[in-house]
C-alpha cells in the first residue's frame, strides 16, 4: 500500500489489534505515591490509561483505546494500524 491508500475492515478487526502499550511512572500525585500513564505512538495524546498501578493503567488504556476506534470507526475516520 502507498502512504495516500489505506484499509477498510470491520469495526472487530480494528479492536482485535494489538498495538505495542509504553509505560511510563511519575510522581504526579504530590503524596509520593505512583502514577502510571499507559500509552500507544499510533493513537496520539488522546489516548491515554491512568492508574495507580501499571495493570490499572493499561487496563484503563485498553477501555480508552477501544471506544476511540469505535468513535473512529463510527465518524468514518482513518484508524491508524500498527506499526510493529
Amino acid at each position: 500500500m502507498t502512504k495516500q491508500e489505506f484499509f477498510v475492515a470491520s469495526l472487530e478487526f480494528y479492536l482485535s489489534l494489538n498495538y505495542e502499550i509504553f509505560v511510563n511512572r511519575t510522581d504526579e500525585d504530590g503524596n509520593g505515591d505512583y502514577i502510571y500513564v499507559a500509552y500507544c505512538k499510533e493513537l496520539g495524546e488522546g489516548c491515554i490509561g491512568i492508574g495507580k498501578t501499571l495493570n490499572k493503567a493499561v487496563t484503563h488504556f485498553i477501555e480508552v483505546k477501544n471506544e476511540l476506534i469505535k468513535r473512529y470507526y463510527e465518524q468514518g475516520r482513518v484508524i491508524p494500524l500498527p506499526q510493529n
